[in-house]
């Protein structure tokens, strides 16, 4: 399945918008505890809707959603789920570069 999710992908989107995509993700601060998360959420679902997916932001708490995208696939069958986090540990001081600069070496 992955060969097929890597070439839908590589036919909307050149490795230089996928990495800008990511970098622009990279540098919201997700630290949490902190207030960020939600604009990555935010963001994220942003993509989502312009890129024409169906996505839900669902509050779990205040500034906590929970990010809900939906994808049709071309047969019936069986559902697949995917599971993650957006938040991130905190990123302490110990950097030499700034860890949410998405700089490029």
């Amino acid at each position: 399945m992955k060969v097929i999710l890597d070439d839908k992908i590589s036919k909307v989107y050149c490795d230089k918008e996928l990495i800008n995509i990511f970098k622009l993700l990279l540098r919201i601060n997700s630290e949490n505890p902190g207030k960020y998360e939600e604009d990555l959420s935010i963001k994220i679902h942003n993509i989502l809707e312009n890129e024409g997916i169906k996505s839900e932001l669902v509050y779990v708490a205040e500034g906590r959603p929970n990010l809900y995208c939906f994808l049709k696939g071309k047969t019936d069958g069986k559902t697949v789920i995917l599971n993650g986090h957006l938040d991130t540990v905190p990123a302490g001081s110990k950097w030499k570069y700034d860890p949410y600069g998405a700089y490029e070496d």
